[in-house]
C-alpha cells in the first residue's frame, strides 16, 4: 500500500470501512429478523390458542344450555370435560408468553375467569338437577348469556387484543428489519461480492428455518385435529356405554317396582330377574371405570404391583371365571389346553388375571356366535406364552398395532359392538410391566385373530400347608352413625346394616354428623368424604379431637382413590379408606372390629 497517495488511502480506508459496516449491518438486521419472525409466529400461535379456548368454553355453555333445555336429557360430557381441556390450553398459552409478565397477568386473570365460569355452569346444572330429583318442577330456563360469560369474554377479549397489539408491532419491526437488509444487501453488491454470498446464505437460512417451522405447525395442528377428533369419538362411545347399563337398570327398578305394586304368583321370579340384571349391570359399569382408571394409574406411573410367583393355570382358570357369563351367553366353544408341567411366571395375580380376562372377552365380542375361542399355554426354558385364538372378524393389517391404542377398535367392526376401547391397550401396559410383551397377528379380515402374551418364567413357589380354616366371628350388634349426603345411597346402606343387625342413625352433613356423633356416642361411624358443609376429612378431624370419640372406628367411603386421598385420610386419622362402590359385606368385616361402648 507504500504507492497508494494520502487521499486514495483516506479512500480505500473509507470503502473498506463501510465494506464492513455495511456487512455488520446486514447481518445484524438479518439476526434480528429471525428473532422478530420467531416473535410473529409465537403470536400467531397464541391468537390460535385463544381461539381453540373460547371454542372450548362456547362448548360447554352449549352443553350445559342443550341440558337444561332438554331438562336434562342431553350430555354434559363437553362441559365435564371442558376443566382439563381448558387447563390445557392454558398452559400451552403461558408456555408462550411467558417472558411477558403483563400478558401472563392478564392470562392468569382470564384462567380465573373462566374455571369459575366453568364452575357457574356446573353448579347451576346440579342445581337443575337436584331440583328433578326432589320433585320441584323448574320454571323457564334463562338461556341468555350468563355474567360469568361477560367476565370471561372481557379477560379473553383482553388478551387477545394485547396479543394483537404485540403482534402488529412485531410484523412493522419485521418489515422494517426486512427492508433494511435488502437495502443493505443491494449496497453490499456495490461494494463487494463477498458481502452478497454471506447474505444470501444468511437468507437461503432463514427461509429454511421459516418453512420448517412452517411444516413442523401444520404437524402440529394436524396432531391436536387427530386427537380432537379421537377425543369425540370416545366421548360419544362413553356415552353409548354407560347409557346402556343404565338403561337396564332402569328397566329393572321399574320391573321391581312393579312386582311389588301388584304382587302374584310371578313376583319373587321378577324380583329376582330384577336383582340379578342389577347386579350384572353394575359389575358392568364397575368394570368400565375401573379400566379407566387403571389405565390412567398407569400412564401416570401409580399403579402398584404385587408380585409373587404364581401358577399360569391359576390365572387362566381365574379368567375363565370371569368372562364365563359372555361365553355362554354367546354360546362359544372354549377349549383351553395347558403343559404337562406348571408353568409359573413372576406377577400380580390380578393383573395377569385382568390382561387374560380382557383377551377373552374381546374374543367373546368380535367371535360370531356358536364361534371358537381357544387358549392356549405353553413355555419354554426362558417365557411363557398364552396363546388366545377365535374364528372372528380378524383384523387387516394396518390395524394390528392400532388396536392397543388409546381408543382405537379397528377398521373392521361389528354391529353389535360394545366398549371403549381401551381394554387392550391397558393390557398392553400391564404385560410390559410385568416384563414381557402382548401382539397380535391375524391372517386377514374374516378370518380369526390371534394374541400372544409373553411373560418371562420364574421358580416354582414353595407353597406351606394351607392352615384349618377358623369358623368366622358371630356378628355382635354395633351402634353405627352413617354419614351420607345421597339420601338414596344413605337408605339403602342404612336397611342393609340394619338387617345385619346393628342400630343405624343417619346423618345427612357434615356439621349434623359432628353433632350426631357427640349425641349418640357410636361404635363406628360411616362417613363420605365430600359432604356440605364441612367435609369428611374435617368431620374425622373433630371426631379425633372428642376424647369421647378418640376410639370411635372411622371408615370413609369415596369416590376419590388417589395418593393424595388416601394420605388425607390417614393425617385425619380416619381408619379405613374404600372406594366406591363397596360390598355391604366389606363393611360389615370392618363393623365387626370395632370396639363396643357400654351402653347405659
Amino acid at each position: 500500500m507504500a504507492f497508494l497517495t494520502g487521499k486514495e488511502r483516506t479512500v480505500l480506508g473509507v470503502a473498506v470501512a463501510t465494506l464492513a459496516a455495511n456487512a455488520i449491518l446486514t447481518f445484524g438486521n438479518l439476526h434480528g429478523l429471525v428473532a422478530v419472525q420467531g416473535d410473529v409466529t409465537r403470536s400467531h400461535q397464541v391468537l390460535a390458542e385463544l381461539a381453540r379456548l373460547e371454542g372450548t368454553l362456547r362448548s360447554a355453555e352449549a352443553a350445559q344450555r342443550t341440558f337444561l333445555a332438554t331438562e336434562g336429557r342431553a350430555s354434559l360430557a363437553s362441559l365435564e370435560a371442558a376443566t382439563t381441556v381448558l387447563g390445557i390450553r392454558l398452559d400451552r398459552i403461558s408456555e408462550l408468553v411467558r417472558d411477558d409478565q403483563d400478558q401472563t397477568g392478564r392470562l392468569t386473570l382470564l384462567g380465573r375467569a373462566a374455571r369459575r365460569h366453568l364452575e357457574d355452569l356446573g353448579e347451576e346444572a346440579r342445581l337443575f338437577t337436584a331440583d328433578r330429583h326432589a320433585g320441584v318442577r323448574p320454571g323457564t330456563v334463562a338461556l341468555g348469556e350468563a355474567p360469568g360469560a361477560r367476565s370471561v369474554r372481557s379477560a379473553l377479549e383482553a388478551v387477545e387484543d394485547a396479543e394483537r397489539r404485540s403482534l402488529s408491532s412485531r410484523e412493522s419491526r419485521a418489515f422494517r428489519r426486512r427492508f433494511t437488509a435488502v437495502f443493505s444487501a443491494i449496497v453490499s453488491t456495490l461494494l463487494g461480492l463477498c458481502l452478497v454470498v454471506v447474505a444470501f446464505l444468511l437468507l437461503r437460512r432463514e427461509l429454511e428455518a421459516d418453512a420448517e417451522s412452517a411444516a413442523a405447525l401444520e404437524q402440529a395442528n394436524s396432531s391436536l385435529r387427530e386427537a380432537d377428533r379421537r377425543k369425540d369419538e370416545f366421548v360419544v362411545s362413553l356415552a353409548h356405554e354407560l347409557r346402556n347399563p343404565l338403561g337396564a337398570m332402569r328397566s329393572a327398578v321399574e320391573l321391581l317396582s312393579a312386582a311389588e305394586a301388584v304382587p302374584d304368583e310371578k313376583s319373587p321370579e321378577r324380583r329376582a330377574i330384577s336383582r340379578s340384571i342389577l347386579a350384572r349391570q353394575l359389575s358392568h359399569l364397575t368394570r368400565l371405570v375401573e379400566d379407566l382408571l387403571d389405565l390412567s394409574r398407569i400412564t401416570t406411573r401409580r399403579v402398584v404391583l404385587r408380585k409373587e410367583a404364581v401358577s399360569l393355570a391359576e390365572v387362566v382358570e381365574a379368567a375363565i371365571e370371569a368372562t364365563d357369563p359372555a361365553v355362554s351367553a354367546r354360546r362359544h366353544v372354549l377349549s383351553v389346553r395347558l403343559p404337562g408341567e406348571p408353568v409359573v411366571v413372576e406377577g400380580d395375580p390380578v393383573r395377569l388375571a385382568q390382561v387374560l380376562s380382557n383377551l377373552l372377552t374381546n374374543a367373546t365380542k368380535y367371535a360370531p356366535p356358536g364361534g371358537r375361542i381357544d387358549v392356549t399355554v405353553a413355555a419354554d426354558e426362558a417365557e411363557a406364552v398364552v396363546r388366545v385364538t377365535d374364528d372372528g372378524i380378524g383384523l387387516a393389517p394396518e390395524d394390528l398395532e392400532r388396536v392397543f391404542g388409546l381408543f382405537e377398535q379397528g377398521a373392521v367392526r361389528t354391529d353389535a359392538e360394545e366398549g371403549l376401547g381401551v381394554g387392550l391397550a391397558l393390557s398392553r401396559r400391564l404385560a410390559q410391566l410385568h416384563g414381557g410383551s402382548l401382539t397380535a397377528s391375524s391372517p386377514g379380515p374374516g378370518k380369526g385373530s390371534t394374541f400372544t402374551l409373553r411373560l418371562p418364567r420364574a421358580a416354582a413357589p414353595h407353597r406351606p400347608a394351607a392352615a384349618p380354616a377358623e369358623a368366622p366371628p358371630a356378628v355382635s350388634p354395633r351402634r353405627v352413625l352413617l354419614v351420607e349426603d345421597n339420601a338414596d345411597a344413605a337408605c339403602a346402606l342404612a336397611e342393609v346394616l340394619s338387617l345385619q343387625g346393628h342400630d343405624v342413625h343417619v346423618a345427612a352433613d357434615g356439621p349434623n354428623g359432628v353433632d350426631s356423633a357427640r349425641r349418640l356416642l357410636p361404635d363406628a361411624v360411616v362417613l363420605d368424604l365430600g359432604l356440605p358443609g364441612i367435609d369428611g376429612y374435617e368431620v374425622a378431624r373433630r371426631l379425633r379431637s372428642d376424647p369421647a370419640l378418640a376410639g370411635t372406628l372411622l371408615i370413609a367411603l369415596s369416590g376419590w382413590a388417589g395418593r393424595e386421598e388416601r394420605s388425607r385420610a390417614i393425617d385425619a386419622g380416619i381408619d379405613h379408606h374404600l372406594v366406591k362402590p363397596v360390598p355391604a359385606s366389606r363393611i360389615a368385616e370392618l363393623l365387626a372390629t370395632a370396639t363396643t361402648r357400654p351402653r347405659t
